[in-house]
């Protein structure tokens, strides 16, 4: 359907044009600051976790940036599988609308996380961040991550992206290795923060009476 893949492009395209508008200054910025306001950034344990780490994000930017330019340019649409047409239409508009929500939602709460975090480019020293999207889940980034890897093949509905779940993996194993590290850098601070806000789901929180 013609109103769908273009309905796609212009998503995917506003999707990266967000991303970048927020994250651009804040990482030129940083650039500036190194050896400042730094995080600590521990290497990958292993292979696996570095594999499952960096060829998924590296999959799901390369999608999402090439495939809305090539189906502008060839205007056809490069969403839709031929292979599963049989499949009913109202299956695949809800796999659709449920991929919409949970990548938008990954995305505004990446982007809170980013405004955030860059709050504290002002400091000499790494501040731990705690504002912003960093106070609905600890680790904003990851979420938008994990959220995108879930949330494209929804879209899509391609089987193929499935491969985009060992991302899962890699980044929930990377933030256990990350997380080992903060604690070590800022101590109780991080525990406080730790026991308040979620890591990558937002914490409930039981009202007081």
């Amino acid at each position: 359907m013609e109103v769908s893949y273009i309905f796609f492009n212009v998503y995917f395209i506003f999707y990266m044009l967000l991303y970048l508008i927020v994250h651009l200054p804040f990482d030129i910025s940083m650039i500036f600051k190194r050896g400042g306001a730094n995080y600590p950034s521990p290497p990958f344990k292993n292979a696996l976790q570095g594999i499952c780490f960096v060829i998924p994000s590296i999959l799901f930017w390369g999608y999402i940036t090439i495939i809305p330019l090539v189906s502008i340019f060839l205007h056809a649409d490069l969403y839709s599988l031929p292979i599963l047409n049989f499949i009913p239409l109202v299956v695949k508009l809800t796999s659709q609308l449920i991929g919409l929500i949970i990548a938008s939602i990954g995305l505004i709460i990446d982007v809170l996380g980013r405004i955030g975090r860059g709050t504290y480019l002002k400091n000499s020293k790494p501040v731990l961040s705690t504002t912003w999207g960093h106070a609905i889940v600890r680790h904003p980034s990851y979420f938008h991550y994990i959220t995108g890897f879930v949330s494209l093949p929804l879209i899509t509905f391609n089987p193929i992206l499935l491969i985009l779940l060992i991302g899962i993996y890699g980044y929930l194993s990377v933030i256990n290795t990350e997380e080992h590290a903060l604690i070590e850098y800022f101590g109780e601070d991080y525990i406080k923060y730790r026991d308040k806000v979620g890591k990558i789901f937002p914490k409930i929180r039981k009202s007081k009476n």
